[in-house]
């Protein structure tokens, strides 16, 4: 299974690439092709991470002394360090940096467009570009052994901290002459080309100072046969800083998409179910509503219905009416106590005013004796009893008495 893809960049916008599994390589040899030819190669796939590898001929590979640990700091300060030793003007290249070791940092830099170029290629195809460097980079080298490749009409080259090059054959002898490295920086040489009188050529190139000391050795080969099998990970990253990766969205859509649509209908449907269950449920309250007022008006023929929600806005008018609190409850005790020990009482409706503080009561009973007793039982405990109209009708007394508390006003 395919785990990622290793594109190394050619001339004429031909590609080379290899593609590798969780095993290593899952082919012998590297395919050749433009970019369409790479994509058919994904077998459908689009979320596989992209090793790009730039032309070496493109990119230019330095170690520098740092003046501060601050990789921030460095990256905004460093490449104007170097501008007069750089023809390109600094603000049309992009620089990549490594780990910062004994205050000397590798380095690498090339034209911003060109990698912009690259990542907008692979994008175009749907595909995420996770590491972007130097071809030359990535082969297998420790830092204390110098690599060089012939392949084909290039001649590329490894050595020390993530230094190198990569140029056309015939200028690379003369920048193998002009390596100034001696054999206490290296202690190993290989030299990789296509055949054993390639080797020996190669072998030919490189500086007199190099020919004793370091040891020596050639295998037939090229580019691919130098990039190890198992986990690549490149210190210096172009993919980085203004060209950074970002959250990949777009494609997070396009996986989520069909689920994120399943759970917006179950949400809708979810909402239609509970609002015709609102709408069912509201209609069994108005019966029910319905059925508590008849009950009502049977008990207290002539009373004052309300619904418990008007009931409820009166009540809490009421509490914020006054700081003082109700005295809803006191009222109502004292008219318990006084109509409880009473015969023939039928209480008709009650009225109280929050602002008041007062409790008007309608009743009706046998005499008008029976009046005046319920309102001096009333004031008997306390409360101040007023009573409004008292009048015969038919066989009975028909009253209403205002009750307050003692020093009320009203």
């Amino acid at each position: 299974m395919i785990e990622r893809i290793f594109a190394r960049q050619m001339e004429n916008g031909l590609w080379q690439w290899r593609l590798q599994g969780k095993q290593g390589w899952l082919n012998d040899g590297y395919f050749t092709g433009d970019i369409e030819a790479l994509r058919t190669s994904l077998e459908g796939r689009s979320d596989l991470p992209i090793y790009a590898l730039l032309r070496g001929a493109n990119c230019v590979s330095l170690l520098e002394v740092a003046e501060t640990k601050n990789r921030r700091t460095l990256a905004k300060l460093l490449p104007y360090e170097l501008e007069d030793d750089i023809i390109d003007p600094i603000d049309e290249l992009h620089f990549a940096f490594g780990e910062i070791e004994d205050m000397k940092v590798p380095l690498v830099y090339t034209r911003a467009d060109m990698v912009e170029d690259v990542i907008g290629l692979f994008a175009g195809i749907d595909c995420d570009v996770e590491l972007c460097l130097p071809d030359y980079l990535l082969v297998e080298c420790p830092e204390n052994e110098l690599l060089v490749i012939w392949d084909e009409d290039e001649v590329l080259a490894r050595y020390g901290n993530h230094q190198g090059f990569a140029v056309q054959t015939d200028i690379g002898q003369l920048y193998l002459k002009q390596l100034e490295l001696t054999p206490e920086q290296i202690q190993k040489i290989t030299l990789v080309a296509a055949s054993s009188e390639a080797c020996d050529e190669l072998m030919s190139w490189l500086p007199s100072s190099l020919y004793e000391g370091p040891e020596i050795v050639t295998r037939e080969g090229g580019f691919w046969d130098c990039i190890p099998a198992g986990e690549n990970a490149g210190e210096i990253n172009l993919r980085s800083g203004q060209f950074a990766r970002q959250l990949p969205l777009q494609r997070w859509w396009q996986t989520w998409q069909v689920p994120v649509y399943f759970a917006a209908a179950a949400v809708v449907f979810s909402v239609a179910v509970n609002y015709a269950m609102f709408l069912e449920a509201k209609g069994e309250y108005r019966e029910i509503l319905e059925a508590r007022k008849e009950i009502f008006l049977k008990a207290v023929p002539n009373g004052r219905w309300q619904t418990p929600e008007r009931e409820l806005r009166a009540r809490l008018g009421e509490g914020t009416a006054d700081s003082g609190g109700t005295n809803f409850m006191a009222l109502m005790e004292s008219i318990a106590k006084t109509m409880g020990a009473m015969e023939n009482v039928n209480l008709g409706s009650l009225r109280y005013s929050g602002d008041q503080r007062e409790l008007i009561v309608s009743f009706e009973v046998g005499n008008f004796s029976d009046v005046e007793k319920i309102r001096s039982d009333i004031e008997k405990l306390g409360f101040k009893a007023e009573t409004l109209r008292a009048a015969a009708r038919d066989d009975n007394f028909q009253a209403r008495i205002k009750i307050s508390q003692t020093g009320a006003t009203s």
